[in-house]
C-alpha cells in the first residue's frame, strides 16, 4: 500500500513552488502558450471550423476523452455562448457539459471548464480529478480546520466550485494568486500526492 503523504498548508511559498515548477516545465509552458495563441486567434464560437479546432486541441491536450468531437463542436455552436462568456456567466459551463450525441446523454464537465478557461482563465477555473481531490483533502484536514464547508458533489456544480476556490484563496491568504495559478498549484501538488510525479 502506498504511504500517504502529509498534506502541507498551502502557504504563499508552497504555492509559488508549484506555480514555478509548472511554468518551468517546457511541455506545460508550450501547451499553455499554444492554447492561448489558438483562442486569441479564434475567440468566437460561431464558425464550425474554429470550434472544431478548439474542441480537438483542448480535448487532446487535457485528455478529456471526448470521442464525439464534431458533435461537441456542433453543440457549442448551437448554444451561442459568446455573450455568456463575455458576461462571465458560470452557467455556460453546464450548457457545454451536457451533450446529447446520437441519443446518448453525457456530461463532459471537466472538458467544459477547460474550454471556458481557455477563453477567460481568470473567470473560469478548471475542474479535474486533482483539483477535486485536493479541495476535498483540505476540506477534511483536521489540522487545518477546513477552509469551507461543502459536500464533495458540490465541486461538480460550477458556480459552487468557483465559490469554494475563492474561499480557499481567501482562507489561506492567497489572494495575490490568480485562479489559474491556484489551479496549477492544486493540480501539480495533487498529482505528486495522489498520482504520478509531474513529467
Amino acid at each position: 500500500m502506498k504511504k500517504r503523504n502529509i498534506l502541507e498548508e498551502p502557504t504563499e511559498k508552497l504555492v509559488r513552488q508549484y506555480v514555478k515548477k509548472h511554468n518551468n516545465k517546457e511541455k506545460y509552458r508550450n501547451e499553455d502558450e499554444a492554447l492561448a495563441q489558438l483562442f486569441k486567434k479564434f475567440p468566437k464560437n460561431e464558425k464550425m471550423k474554429d470550434i472544431i479546432l478548439k474542441v480537438t486541441v483542448v480535448n487532446n491536450m487535457y485528455n478529456t476523452n471526448i470521442f464525439a468531437t464534431y458533435q461537441m463542436a456542433e453543440h457549442i455552436r448551437s448554444l451561442d455562448i459568446d455573450e455568456k462568456l463575455r458576461s462571465k456567466c458560470p452557467e455556460v459551463v453546464e450548457d457545454i457539459a451536457n451533450l446529447d450525441a446520437g441519443g446518448k446523454k453525457r456530461r463532459h464537465y471537466s472538458f467544459a471548464t477547460k474550454y471556458c478557461h481557455n477563453h477567460d482563465s481568470e473567470n473560469y477555473p478548471i475542474y479535474d480529478k486533482y483539483v477535486d481531490k485536493m479541495l476535498w483533502e483540505y476540506h477534511n484536514n483536521k489540522k487545518q480546520n477546513g477552509f469551507c464547508r461543502f459536500h464533495r458533489n458540490e465541486l461538480k456544480n460550477y458556480g459552487r466550485l468557483k465559490e469554494i476556490l475563492n474561499n480557499f484563496r481567501e482562507y489561506y491568504g492567497l489572494t495575490q494568486f490568480s485562479l489559474k495559478e491556484i489551479d496549477n498549484f492544486l493540480w501539480g501538488y495533487g498529482k505528486e500526492l495522489f498520482g504520478t510525479t509531474m513529467n
